[in-house]
């Protein structure tokens, strides 16, 4: 389906009028946007005489398109019913392209598509557009509208612009409306450019920089050559302004839950919410992210096209009306996509510092905070050049754009708002950011009057052209003139971006949300779940988004790290996320496994919780008076009891720990090390029924990794995550030897539950094997302060002890591990045998191969070994990767459908259903090689 018309009109009842949504179906405050009347003239003197009628009667007036993609409320008049729509849909017809002066005239109705189609025809090309064509050329002038580009006259396409025709109210000699004509010479130009509708009707416009390319014949125009690059975002804030002058037409995607920038090379020649954005963001790497080579399809990389079909997109505006199975994803009548769309313009000396300080949020937060965004385009930075127009950017700058998702009623809170608000208002104000003006809440244009050196002309400008204030309205005031005295603030006004808070009441209370400080932005004011308030609907790993729960006995996932591995450091690593509240004073937020202080469930957990039996049957047992409620990742413990403690604290340095158990020491309380995956079964990480208790969580002890290429060595903070040490030793060139199989697990949790992957030679599989020291933080006397750090070798008593200590000795801060190495693995076959050769296959015999496993499947009577599982040089070629099928992430649907037959298998003993549901789940395993992929997308053949 096409999008449907922004514009619905009803003359049959008593109350004929027009209403005008935007392209997402509703405004940023949620209010109808109407008049009671619209015109459609189709020449430029048509819009002469709409204007002129409305004048004489005294009308606002307000210009609309087919395509209504502006976000605030320019475009409509007001709460007057005295008013009226011009709409340009029919006025679309003229397109006049100059080959001698290399111009093109078009009238202002006409759709971008259309005008560069137009323009390739001629064999010219159109230098600047916008990334979107669902928009006419005089809405792109109007608002602002962009591409990318630092070279020539950049990529603000109304900085492309010599001449334009404006049709403006007149006195009453003067026919009550007359057209005049601009150019580069005239004193309203650069009024007239960037205008928001607000002076005048733009009828008509001239471009230039159109450009031929005397090496191909006519009609080839100038091509483009594009290749992404994925990189790790350690340096993005230091090479974007390079990319930017580097290359013509380069942008760059920053997904900052990924740790991920993608560099768009141009010239011309949270758990449910992570897994998505992760998926998302391979996908479009998969596919170029919608670049075809051959119109059909992506094939390789680079891909070359002529200007006109790789700088601009949007073949769902041409959806076939009759194929109701396809239409925009943000189309209003499906229920899909409903976002916010922030976009900040920084002069390109202030992005880097930005970035960094989105980092710090980022790190403080932790990534899976921002995965929200990851959804959508992750962060997406443009670039743009100085511009003349009064209402333009007055140095080069950098357009950063982001879209996050937006709740469907308006006072349902967000999950991680209070990271956005942060980022939304570090933007603006910390950093002092232009607003988009067809885009972003209205926060965003909050004092906007003072950004502007020359707003003070274009105020002139208007006062000149438009005496009558008939382009005026409430809602255009309130962008171009509002202060933070003039914000109307109600209850819940925060929630929709509609204020700033600054009282509780202006968030959500009675959801547990309030106004609080930013985390790295203090002056910021957030919206915030408080710890006292934290509710359990926001309990993300009650759903396992992981998919298929592991039941293989090499998984005992512990108290920290996850894959059975559970020391003081794991423990707080995997109850930090097992916490989805923070301390109040230390400003955490939550998502973990323990939630705190609230008694709220959602119908779907309550479900689950039902299902599993014991926790969850009644409200009033989620959550015990105040605290925090920890549960490992599959949501209930083995004796089916609830595990908590009064309270938790997120300390995010080795001394900060010390200092939370030598507090915990002098004030007689037990201590639990938690982490954000709480994997372990047993409830090792659990303090008992005592109320003299605090939970320690590591989640936010996880910055530091040292690698000593000279030694081999890795030490890395307890609550280092397994996926980020081993990331950081391969980038270093070198490979960790030994390692679980599920890396949801935390460095510490995995030495203090003796977790380990699979092998015979050298030290072995088990990872505490490889450790060769450790820093573990032990209470201590008055005079030591209540806790000291002893830092333990091989050499040392109580070395043995602590590398299994299950969490009983200490909170294990530091990790050091031995002989990182420089290898690859290859994997030569699988083979699924009869149990029979298993059995005179001597396992002992199978240890040959370094890394080597047996999966037995004895209702199937088969067994699988990998034929060759051992290291290879480096040069060998194959960039295969491990995703094994029982850690992938699966569709809600397709998990539940699972428990349910095995639920109804148990429930009428039905062996056959079992025996027939395994041997599909063998057969499937066998098809995809288990989740090994050749070339990290899909499994082929030999996996290398």
């Amino acid at each position: 389906m096409p999008p449907p018309n922004p514009i619905k009109c009803n003359n049959v009842n008593s109350t004929p009028g027009c209403q005008l949504s935007n392209t997402y179906g509703v405004w940023g405050d949620r209010q109808i946007c109407h008049a009671p009347n619209i015109v459609y003239p189709t020449t430029e003197e048509e819009l002469r005489q709409e204007l002129a009628n409305a004048n004489k009667n005294n009308l606002k007036v307000k210009v609309v398109t087919r395509f209504s993609h502006t976000i605030p409320k320019l475009a409509c008049p007001g709460n007057s019913k005295e008013s009226v729509f011009i709409s340009t849909e029919r006025y679309d017809t003229n397109i006049d392209v100059n080959m001698e002066e290399l111009t093109v005239t078009a009238d202002g109705g006409v759709g971008l598509r259309k005008l560069i189609d137009t323009i390739e025809n001629a064999g010219l090309s159109l230098v600047a557009a916008t990334y979107w064509e669902g928009v006419t050329v005089a809405g792109v002038i109007s608002t602002g509208a962009h591409g990318s580009s630092w070279w020539g006259k950049g990529g603000a396409v109304h900085d492309h612009v010599i001449g334009l025709s404006l049709i403006v109210p007149a006195h009453e000699d003067e026919g009550y409306a007359k057209i005049i004509k601009l150019t580069r010479q005239d004193p309203l130009f650069n009024a007239a450019k960037v205008s928001l509708g607000l002076l005048g009707i733009i009828s008509k416009n001239i471009f230039f920089d159109l450009i031929t390319n005397s090496d191909v014949s006519i009609g080839a125009a100038f091509k483009r050559s594009v290749r992404f690059n994925f990189t790790n975002d350690s340096h993005i804030e230091d090479e974007i302004i390079k990319h930017a002058r580097r290359n013509e037409f380069g942008d760059i995607q920053w997904y900052p839950s990924r740790h991920t920038a993608c560099g768009f090379e141009n010239t011309r020649n949270e758990g449910g919410k992570c897994t998505m954005a992760s998926s998302f963001v391979a996908y479009k790497k998969l596919i170029a992210n919608g670049y075809k080579n051959n119109k059909l399809m992506f094939t390789g990389y680079p891909v070359v096209g002529h200007q006109g079909k790789m700088q601009t997109a949007g073949s769902c505006l041409y959806s076939s009306p009759i194929d109701i199975t396809t239409t925009c994803a943000w189309d209003p009548r499906i229920n899909g996509l409903f976002f916010y769309e922030s976009t900040a313009i920084f002069p390109f000396t202030k992005v880097g510092d930005f970035i960094r300080d989105v980092k710090k949020l980022r790190d403080l937060a932790k990534p899976e905070s921002m995965c929200g965004v990851d959804i959508y385009n992750g962060f997406l930075f443009r670039f743009i050049k100085a511009s003349e127009a009064y209402l333009g950017q007055d140095k080069d700058s950098v357009v950063l754009d982001y879209n996050y998702y937006r709740a469907s009623d308006a006072l349902t809170p967000r999950l991680n708002q209070d990271i956005w608000e942060e980022i939304e208002q570090m933007a603006f104000f910390m950093y002092g950011a232009n607003p988009h003006w067809a885009k972003n809440r209205n926060v965003a244009f909050l004092e906007v009057q003072k950004k502007y050196p020359k707003f003070n002309k274009f105020v002139a400008a208007k006062n000149e052209l438009d005496p009558k204030n008939m382009f005026s309205s409430e809602w255009s005031d309130e962008i171009l003139f509002v202060k933070q005295e003039g914000l109307i603030k109600g209850d819940g006004c925060a929630l929709e971006g509609l204020c700033i808070c600054s009282e509780d009441r202006h968030c959500s209370p009675s959801n547990g949300y309030f106004c609080k400080r930013g985390l790295v932005y203090k002056e910021a004011r957030v919206r915030i779940l408080l710890k006292d308030v934290q509710m359990a609907k926001e309990r993300r790993y009650i759903s396992a988004p992981g998919g298929f729960i592991p039941k293989f006995g090499q998984f005992k996932l512990g108290f920290g790290s996850g894959n059975g591995t559970m020391d003081n450091a794991s423990k707080s690593r995997s109850l930090r996320d097992q916490i989805m509240i923070p301390n109040v004073d230390s400003g955490a937020r939550s998502r973990s496994p323990c939630n705190c202080f609230r008694a709220n469930i959602t119908t779907f957990e309550n479900a689950l919780l039902n299902e599993r039996g014991g926790v969850g049957r009644s409200m009033q047992t989620i959550f015990i008076n105040k605290g925090c409620q920890l549960s490992n990742t599959y949501g209930v413990w083995g004796d089916r009891q609830i595990c908590h403690a009064p309270n938790i604290v997120y300390p995010t340095t080795e001394e900060e720990l010390r200092q939370e158990l030598a507090n915990a020491n002098k004030n007689n309380l037990k201590v639990k090390v938690v982490t954000r995956f709480s994997h372990t079964i047993p409830k090792l990480a659990c303090p008992g029924n005592s109320k003299e208790s605090v939970f320690i969580s590591t989640e936010r002890y996880d910055t530091n990794i040292d690698v000593n290429m000279e030694e081999l060595t890795v030490t890395a903070d307890g609550g280092v995550g397994l996926r980020k040490l081993i990331d950081t030793i391969e980038n270093a060139g070198l490979s960790l030897v030994a390692a679980t199989y599920w890396e949801g697990v935390t460095v510490a949790g995995v030495i203090s539950t003796g977790a380990h992957g699979s092998s015979w030679w050298g030290k072995g599989g088990a990872v505490h094997d490889h450790v060769i020291g450790l820093s573990l933080i032990v209470p201590a006397h008055e005079d030591e302060g209540y806790a000291k750090i002893i830092k333990l070798t091989r050499q040392d008593p109580l070395f043995n002890a602590a590398k299994v200590s299950l969490g009983l000795l200490g909170i294990i801060s530091k990790i050091l591990g031995s002989r990182a190495e420089r290898m690859k693995n290859l994997i030569e076959r699988a083979l699924f045998l009869s149990e029979y050769i298993l059995l005179e296959y001597e396992i002992s015999k199978h240890s040959e191969n370094e890394f080597g496993d047996i999966q037995w499947y004895p209702s199937r009577h088969l067994a699988c070994m990998y034929g060759y599982d051992n290291r290879v040089p480096l040069d060998t070629s194959g960039g295969g990767v491990n995703d094994f099928l029982g850690f992938q992430s699966n569709p809600i649907l397709l998990s539940k459908y699972i428990r349910t037959h095995e639920k109804g298998f148990e429930n009428t003993r039905n062996e056959g259903g079992k025996c027939t549901m395994a041997s599909s789940f063998v057969a499937y395993k066998k098809l995809i090689a288990n989740g090994y992929k050749n070339n990290k997308l899909m499994f082929t053949l030999d996996i290398r």
